[in-house]
């Protein structure tokens, strides 16, 4: 997924399992506790929580996404 600069999404939950990486660029990833940048061959697995995007510059992210089904 690419994102323009200036682009964000505002906090949510999905119940989806969603694995991603940053590819190009600088992403903040935030929850509940906070906001962390995350650059190049950064990691993040949300599972089940809020959490939110946005980025100053625009990225590029490799998504993966498993459905999921909240018990």
């Amino acid at each position: 997924m690419e994102f323009p600069p200036g682009w964000s999404y505002q906090l949510h939950c999905s119940e989806s399992v969603d694995f991603s990486t940053v590819v190009q660029g600088a992403v903040d990833f935030s929850v509940d506790e906070g906001t962390r940048t995350l650059g190049p061959g950064n990691c993040v697995l949300v599972a089940g929580t809020s959490y939110a995007w946005s980025t100053k510059h625009g990225c590029r992210l490799l998504v993966v996404m498993l459905g999921g089904q909240r018990a």
